[in-house]
């Protein structure tokens, strides 16, 4: 389908260039823009609407109407206005053609939002003028002028299959630079929606990556649509506020009495997380009738983790402790009422699942720099930086019994944007979430020469879950008591996961299906495989998990040994740059 498309561009380069919004034109001739005033609840951002001049009109100062009462807060409402002057021939656009089911803009300080449907205008029952309007209406015959009452809404759907379409296209984001460009909106053509969609997701793109830069020139962005438009300049320099968490969390507590002892399987993590998120999105569809014909979202996100997933156990069996939050804080977003509102969050989860009979100690941290775009044709996705950080590497182990086993520990961080479209007609979040995982495999023979009671027994599995890493890898010994050390016989392999992924939840008239789950990203770092003792490596000692987003503890079973872990390994594995 073709669109009458307006041709986008990016502008922050100079403090001259105005607003979209033009407070001192009318909306008559079936176009009409505006610009959010760029505060934590609105975030930045234009909108642009055009269709016939039959379905748009303007109800603001330009168009000669004073209004008398409006609240600011609300979508709905009866607003009563007065023409300005009895020659003023603006006031008449509305009555053109039928007032009813247009769309009409508000001003500034009227409404909830810019733009609302008429849903009905007859003349007001109350023609009182209070005192703040008298000053404004210039009346030279010295006729009371007839107050009118305008009922407006944002039920889109109410509006009659014979009224004249009226598109939008829009663009914005929780940080400055997403501004449609006042030059360029005059500039109208038929372009195919899939052209000026593209060309808007990769001026977006640029723009959200120099976020930190100092300037970006992307004069390619546009030149398929508009040979006259050179380049987008963003010479801003700009840093989305900083979200700081620190948490403990508890992901599992069970205890059972086994014969005379109280044992325990416990799982918590410290993490503390300094992230920096951007975000926004663009659409292209119509208001009326109510339709969104392309829709694109993106996160980049720049954040530090870190976390120590501790691990306390003396139970044998399987476990999964499920995905669960550890922590979830809000992030600044990007609404125009009615049209769309964009709320994100920042969000941590953390799963442990396995085979136990240990204790051990767990660090993991990361630097992650994404980009993101959903669905990916409509921009570009990558993972930018994927560094690992050092982490210690604790290994306490019993050393009286022959066991295999497999641990797997995830720290999931995530961005998710919750979507409103058309006034809540459609809703949908779109996520995306790196899990950031370990897989470690041990294979424990028992020790014929243990300096600790020994009790006979059938299970030991160890566990180690560290964070990215990649192949080359230098592991520092501390201070390891090595007589406890040679006891333990096994050996231990640990293979490290990152994996970016995305999709939508919901739906959004169609585009995006529900469920519908994306990996972008995927790919194994081998971080350490070290034997100690007697225990000899073998070719492949993994175990199969299944991952399951619900807690499974009911195998749970007393341990078949009592002889207490022995220290296998204290060690600082160096993050190679």
């Amino acid at each position: 389908m073709r669109l009458l498309s307006a041709i986008v561009a990016l502008s922050v380069a100079c403090s001259s260039l105005g607003k979209a919004n033009n407070w001192d034109k009318p909306c008559f001739h079936g176009e009409c823009a505006y610009d959010t005033i760029g505060t934590e609840e609105t975030g930045y951002g234009s909108i642009k609407i055009y269709g016939s001049p039959k379905s748009i009109t303007d109800i603001t100062p330009a168009s000669g109407w004073v209004v008398l009462d409006c609240d600011p807060n609300l979508l709905a409402q009866d607003i009563r206005l007065v023409c300005r002057s009895d020659d003023d021939e603006g006031c008449n656009h509305i009555y053109e053609h039928d007032p009813v089911h247009r769309i009409v803009r508000l001003p500034e300080s009227c409404g909830k939002g810019p733009f609302a449907r008429i849903a009905s205008m007859q003349v007001a029952s109350d023609q009182s003028i209070p005192a703040h309007a008298e000053q404004k209406i210039l009346r030279r015959d010295g006729v009371v002028p007839q107050v009118h009452l305008l009922s407006v809404d944002s039920n889109f759907e109410a509006v009659p299959a014979d009224i004249e379409p009226v598109s939008f296209v829009l663009v914005g984001g929780n940080f400055p630079g997403l501004e449609l460009d006042p030059d360029v909106l005059g500039s109208l053509h038929q372009r195919d929606a899939d052209n000026i969609f593209k060309s808007i997701a990769h001026a977006v793109s640029k723009a959200a990556n120099a976020v930190k830069n100092v300037a970006v020139k992307v004069g390619t962005a546009v030149k398929d649509v508009a040979e006259k438009i050179n380049n987008i300049n963003i010479n801003k320099t700009f840093t989305p506020p900083a979200l700081n968490v620190q948490k403990h969390f508890d992901l599992l507590d069970v205890h059972q009495h086994c014969g005379s002892t109280d044992a325990e399987l416990k799982v918590s993590v410290d993490g503390n997380a300094h992230a920096e998120v951007s975000v926004g999105a663009i659409l292209i569809g119509h208001i009326i009738p109510p339709k969104i014909e392309k829709a694109g979202a993106f996160a980049q996100l720049s954040a530090e983790l870190g976390a120590r997933l501790m691990i306390k156990a003396m139970l044998n069996g399987d476990f999964d402790t499920g995905k669960k939050q550890i922590v979830s804080v809000g992030i600044p977003g990007f609404s125009i009422p009615p049209i769309f509102k964009l709320g994100p969050w920042f969000e941590i989860d953390g799963q442990i699942k396995g085979k136990i009979d240990l204790n051990i100690d767990i660090d993991v941290g990361a630097n992650y720099g994404v980009q993101f775009w959903f669905p990916p044709s409509a921009g570009p996705s990558s993972s930018k930086e994927v560094k690992p950080k050092d982490t210690p590497f604790k290994l306490s182990a019993a050393a009286d019994i022959s066991a295999k086993g497999t641990i797997e520990g995830h720290i999931i961080p995530s961005v998710k944007l919750g979507f409103e479209v058309l006034g809540g007609k459609a809703k949908a979040d779109v996520y995306l979430d790196i899990d950031a995982y370990a897989k470690v495999n041990l294979d424990a023979q028992a020790s014929a020469s243990v300096h600790h009671r020994s009790v006979e027994g059938e299970l030991n599995e160890q566990l180690y879950a560290p964070p990215y890493g990649r192949a080359a890898r230098e592991v520092v010994v501390r201070s390891v008591d090595r007589a406890q050390a040679a006891t333990f016989n096994g050996c231990v392999d640990v293979s490290i996961w990152l994996s970016l992924g995305g999709g939508a939840e919901g739906n959004i008239f169609g585009l995006w299906s529900a469920d519908k789950a994306i990996t972008f990203f995927k790919k194994e770092f081998h971080l350490l495989k070290k034997c100690w003792g007697s225990g000899k490596a073998k070719r492949d000692m993994s175990t199969s998990l299944t991952r399951s987003s619900k807690r499974a503890i009911d195998g749970i079973l007393c341990p078949k040994t009592q002889s207490a872990p022995v220290s296998v390994e204290d060690a600082n594995v160096k993050a190679n740059e």
